[in-house]
């Protein structure tokens, strides 16, 4: 299993990568590129052909660092130890991220596409606001399905004072975590459709801090009931 995902996330690190290459290259010339939008899906801040390799270029360094990084950590020793009941866990939180940067980067490219095209220099308001909650949503859930299955260790899951300190305030917070990143996740995937755009926005933005903060607190308070604490 791990040389099957290692191999796919090289070729999902490329992909990443010749999306970019592939809008850069075909930018037509222009006085001037978008490179921002507002809530509403019009382009607000424009600048230098400069100003669009800078963005083209940060979900490829962002999909490189991450594969590096946690390529190097399965070669480090004390890692592999600590990772060693948690491959899964660690391989599908890995493969998720590098399909998220790809999907990321796919819309940023399909933006300049519209340039490409001749067409408006914006997207549609409803490219961004589907895809990228979809997409957000959609990673969660993955990462939630597994994550109920992670065992104590340094490296994967909710690593706070307190799940480090109690087994079972670990295993009580990953099954907690676990559920709530499926349904939130679900949650964020019908966003787009329920919500107006500017609405939808803030319901995904406390949606994500929610999910992301809820298990930190909820180790807190299941520690201090735990039987295995240690002060």
């Amino acid at each position: 299993m791990f040389n099957s995902l290692r191999s796919l996330n090289h070729l999902l690190v490329l992909l990443t990568c010749a999306a970019s290459i592939w809008a850069w290259v075909n930018l037509p010339e222009l006085e001037s590129y978008p490179i921002h939008w507002n809530a509403r899906g019009e382009a607000d801040g424009f600048s230098s052909k400069a100003g669009v390799a800078f963005v083209l270029a940060l979900m490829p360094l962002t999909a490189l660092f991450t594969h590096g990084l946690m390529w190097v950590l399965t070669k480090v020793e004390s890692v592999k130890e600590s990772l060693s009941n948690n491959e899964t866990v660690y391989l599908i939180t890995w493969n998720a991220c590098l399909w998220l940067y790809l999907v990321i980067n796919i819309i940023i490219a399909a933006i300049y596409s519209s340039l490409i095209s001749g067409g408006p220099p914006s997207v549609s308001a409803d490219m961004l606001v589907r895809f990228f909650p979809t997409a957000t949503g959609l990673f969660f859930m993955i990462i939630g399905n597994v994550l109920g299955k992670s065992k104590q260790n340094k490296f994967v899951g909710v690593k706070t004072p307190w799940t480090f300190k109690s087994r079972q305030t670990w295993d009580a917070t990953h099954r907690m975590t676990a559920w709530l990143w499926v349904v939130g996740g679900a949650a964020m995937m019908l966003v787009p459709f329920v919500f107006s755009m500017e609405v939808g926005i803030a319901v995904f933005v406390s949606l994500v801090l929610l999910i992301s903060f809820a298990p930190i607190i909820y180790s807190y308070v299941y520690y201090q009931s735990a039987s295995d604490k240690t002060d």
